[in-house]
């Protein structure tokens, strides 16, 4: 179901996935209907209206906090198929295999809420988190090794008639995801990972294709070396010295 939420932002809505029936739309009982064989209408604002019980005023927010499922909550603009049933249990196992269920949580909630998409992507230092068909994908950003863009010439007749666009990511396990899209915003995308993710190679070639093919692990080197890049001690900036009169 959805649940409006207060955020520093403003009322938020947000997918929550509760595991029992929570609430009832109740109605006359049929033999005390008088009407019933004559046929009901039903007015959607009056006898459609969904009721909730508790025995206490923090009830029902108790019950939400603990049935959320945590990429649920966390509101992403997807389609409700790819947050349930196994597209789910595979968002959730990603999760778990990445450390500690609540500390993950966490981190993935201030990212999905501090983060703006790119050509449909939201980067950052800890995660990364794109649609892929009805497959929300979750990715550490070591587990992205290549990026590229893909141009496809359309024909008829053997006539050039257009072309489309797509971002190809691919993946430490050798996964591909092709998001489809216009060319300006697969360059917008890999201006992004270029600048978020610097272990991420760029740009298509058959040496860098046979690379991958054979020894990925050449991939994590590249990321290894940009780890090592930014530990390193930066320089302390020159400061130019200000002219003063003899």
């Amino acid at each position: 179901g959805r649940v409006l939420v207060r955020t520093a932002a403003g009322v938020e809505p947000r997918l929550v996935n509760v595991d029992r029936d929570l609430l009832v739309i109740p109605s006359v009982a049929i033999h005390m209907d008088r009407a019933v064989n004559k046929g009901t209408a039903l007015d959607p604002a009056v006898d459609l209206l969904p009721l909730l019980g508790m025995e206490d005023k923090g009830a029902f927010r108790r019950l939400i906090a603990a049935a959320a499922v945590v990429l649920i909550v966390l509101g992403i603009a997807a389609p409700v198929k790819a947050l349930t049933g196994g597209y789910q249990k595979k968002l959730l196992a990603k999760l778990r295999d990445m450390g500690d269920p609540e500390l993950m949580a966490e981190k993935l909630e201030l990212f999905y809420e501090s983060t703006e998409p790119v050509s449909g992507v939201r980067l950052s230092r800890e995660f990364v988190f794109f649609q892929s068909g009805p497959h929300s994908i979750l990715l550490r950003p070591r587990d992205l090794a290549w990026a590229y863009q893909s141009t496809t010439q359309h024909r008829t007749n053997g006539i050039k008639t257009g072309k489309t666009y797509a971002a190809i990511l691919r993946t430490m396990d050798g996964a591909q995801y092709t998001l489809g899209m216009t060319e300006d915003k697969v360059q917008k995308l890999l201006e992004a990972i270029h600048n978020t993710l610097p272990g991420v190679v760029l740009g298509y070639s058959k040496e860098i294709e046979q690379a991958y093919r054979k020894n990925r692990e050449l991939f994590a080197r590249r990321w290894d070396e940009a780890a090592a890049a930014a530990a390193a001690p930066q320089p302390e900036p020159v400061q130019d010295s200000v002219p003063t009169e003899q």
